[in-house]
C-alpha cells in the first residue's frame, strides 16, 4: 500500500471535513443574526409605554372606577382591565359606563401606595406589615 495514496486521501477528508464545518458555522450565524433581527424589531414597534385607562362600571346597582391598564378587548367590546393595585377587572359591555384613557403612562402602585389604600371589606384598623426575604 502506497502511505502517500492514504496520506491524500486524508488531506481530501480533512478539506471536506472543514467545508462542512464552516457550512454549519454560517448556517448557525445567519439564524442568529435574523433572529436577532426579528428581536430588535419587535422591540422597536412596540408602545413605548401604556396610557393609564380609567373604566366606570356599573354592577350591583354601584358604580366604581378603577384605573389601570386594559389588557384584553373582547370582540362584544368586554375588556379585561389591571388596576393598578395587581387587581384583574372584567368588565362586560353592559357594565361599562365610561371607558378614558390618558397620556399617563401605566405604573403600579408602590409598596407605600399599596400599603395606604384601604382595601373594601377589610377593618379599618388592618394594617400591612413588611416581612423580610432571604
Amino acid at each position: 500500500m502506497n502511505p502517500l495514496v492514504g496520506r491524500g486521501h486524508c488531506v481530501q477528508y480533512l478539506e471536506v471535513c472543514r467545508a462542512k464545518i464552516n457550512q454549519g458555522y454560517l448556517a448557525v450565524t445567519r439564524s442568529v443574526l435574523v433572529s436577532l433581527v426579528l428581536a430588535v424589531a419587535a422591540i422597536a414597534a412596540a408602545p413605548a409605554a401604556r396610557a393609564l385607562d380609567h373604566v366606570t362600571f356599573r354592577r350591583d346597582n354601584k358604580e366604581t372606577t378603577v384605573e389601570g391598564r386594559t389588557l384584553v378587548t373582547a370582540q362584544d367590546g368586554g375588556i379585561l382591565l389591571e388596576g393598578r393595585d395587581g387587581v384583574l377587572w372584567p368588565v362586560t359591555p353592559e357594565e361599562q359606563v365610561k371607558v378614558t384613557s390618558d397620556k399617563t403612562p401605566f405604573a403600579p402602585l408602590s409598596r407605600e401606595e399599596l400599603a395606604g389604600n384601604s382595601w373594601p371589606g377589610f377593618p379599618a384598623a388592618s394594617r400591612s406589615t413588611r416581612r423580610r426575604t432571604t
